[in-house]
């Protein structure tokens, strides 16, 4: 992924997260877990900080993304690694949301990891990607991520 492409997508993935409710804004702060394939935006919550991660992948001929999620309730970005690879975290069940911190990958929601083509060369296919993974945050990851953070309320769905 060339460095112009690599901008256009955390533009527009920052306008795309910007616009959910509740809004999510760029993390610009320094961790040792922030990595420079990752652009991680946040939410401030009474119960503690909602992440979503943009998570790219870029080799030759091959520009991709994903998008991880999770939550820290210590107020900072979670310091743990991401379960995205741990194929029992499904099995988990509500245990996950006694974790203090929690990082994932939208492969929780699928039977396989998923990731989206992205270049500004194809804008199509690109607005495409971004679309699918826009509804992906806003109906399984959003609601996910709120129940976490807001056990008591039953209106955020606990699944998966």
């Amino acid at each position: 992924m060339t460095p112009k492409d690599r901008k256009t997508l955390v533009v527009r993935f920052a306008a795309m997260v910007a616009m959910l409710n509740p809004p999510f804004k760029q993390y610009e702060g320094k961790s040792h877990y922030v990595f420079p394939s990752h652009y991680y935006f946040v939410h401030e919550a009474p119960q503690g900080l909602a992440v979503i991660v943009l998570h790219i992948f870029s080799k030759p001929h091959r520009s991709e993304f994903t998008v991880e999620f999770g939550w820290s309730r210590l107020g900072r970005l979670p310091e743990v690694l991401s379960t995205a690879l741990i194929l029992d975290d499904v099995a988990a069940g509500h245990m996950r949301y006694l974790e203090p911190e929690y990082l994932n990958r939208v492969r929780m929601f699928f039977a396989k990891d998923t990731w989206w083509h992205f270049s500004a060369a194809h804008p199509d296919e690109s607005d495409s990607s971004l679309t699918i993974a826009n509804k992906v945050i806003r109906d399984k990851v959003l609601p996910f991520v709120l129940r976490a953070l807001n056990p008591d309320d039953d209106t955020n769905s606990p699944s998966p």
